[in-house]
């Protein structure tokens, strides 16, 4: 005779399900079960497939960046627009690190100086000379802007991948734009 269930101690299993009834010390019962459909184990294997997928993007993120830093580190880039960028920002820091006066600007390509004029504040034709000589300014430069006068508009010159172009009037002083040329 064939019994419809066996009893295996407290644990009892029916032959017609993958049902496992078992009882817990506290007298309540859990039933285990394995749905052959998935419909059941749908949200747990999402969340382990999210959290797989989230597990591959760091990892693909963190090569990218060590990438981009050891790139950067063996000195990949542009190395002239970064030397000559160094050079403006260098002549700022060494001469009027801490003046509203003198300006880095696109990128560390320009360095904007406002010089002292007999009605408005500025740098004083010395410190300037100090930015000058700091970007190893040509004596015939230098000269131009010391002769420059108001009639005179603006007045250019370059060397060494700088190009310098200023105006100059006795009220508002020295304007010189500094921009690195390619």
């Amino acid at each position: 005779m064939i019994e419809s269930a066996s009893n295996y101690g407290d644990n009892q299993v029916s032959p017609k399900s993958d049902t496992m009834d078992v009882d817990n010390p506290q007298g309540s019962s859990v039933a285990l079960s394995e749905d052959p459909s998935g419909a059941g184990g749908d949200a747990g294997k999402k969340k382990a497939l999210l959290a797989g997928l989230v597990g591959v993007l760091i990892f693909i993120s963190g090569i990218a960046v060590g990438a981009i830093i050891d790139f950067d580190s063996l000195g990949g880039g542009s190395e002239s627009g970064q030397a000559k960028e160094s050079a403006l920002e260098a002549a700022k820091e060494r001469c009027a690190s801490r003046s509203p006066f003198i300006v880095v600007g696109d990128g560390g390509q320009t360095l904007t100086v406002d010089g002292q004029g007999e009605e408005a504040p500025g740098l004083s034709f010395g410190t300037i000379e100090c930015v000058l000589s700091a970007l190893e300014t040509p004596d015939s430069v230098i000269a131009e802007m010391k002769a420059t006068r108001a009639l005179d508009g603006r007045q250019s010159g370059q060397w060494g991948g700088l190009k310098a172009s200023w105006s100059y009037h006795p009220n508002s002083g020295i304007d010189l734009v500094l921009t690195a040329s390619e």
